[in-house]
């Protein structure tokens, strides 16, 4: 097995997450979405008020995968909550233990801020990673639909 290091991502870091939420998006086959730019990941991640916590892996000193959160609430438990927005590991390196070690640093993460649960989602074809994240216990929430408004639906209802 390969030895990674896993560390919260830092000022410099800007192109190697640029790069790697690029493959990301192509291997979600979203890149028509992709507007993300090393300057917005400067603001939005190391700006002053930061809407994105990452943290990347490396093998050999190169970065081979991240994972990125930010904190919810659940206000039935009274507590916050860790939304992971995405794991992402290079394809040379997955099924290696990389994803696992993903989700123990973000569950240290939780437990440490006092965090009532994790939550995530998985795009609907992706079954090898829900077979993933049902062997290491998470379940599948049946009960909750995601919906979403954007685009000129969004802006409609602003108005």
């Amino acid at each position: 097995m390969s030895e990674f290091s896993i560390r919260r991502a830092k000022p410099g870091d800007e192109e190697a997450i640029y790069k790697l939420l690029r493959e990301f998006a192509e291997f979600e086959f979203r890149l028509d979405e992709y507007h993300l730019t090393p300057e917005i990941v400067r603001r939005d991640v190391f700006g002053p008020n930061p809407k994105l916590l990452v943290a990347l892996a490396f093998r050999d000193g190169e970065p081979v995968g991240l994972t990125n959160w930010y904190w919810s609430y659940s206000s039935f438990a009274a507590k916050r909550g860790l939304f992971i927005e995405d794991i992402f590991v290079l394809p040379k390196w997955r099924k290696q233990g990389l994803g696992t070690q993903f989700l123990a640093y973000l569950a240290k993460e939780a437990e440490r801020e006092g965090a009532a649960r994790m939550d995530w989602m998985v795009l609907d074809w992706n079954e090898k990673a829900m077979l993933f994240y049902k062997k290491l216990g998470s379940r599948m929430v049946a009960e909750w639909i995601t919906f979403r408004l954007e685009g000129e639906a969004m802006k409609k209802l602003a108005r």
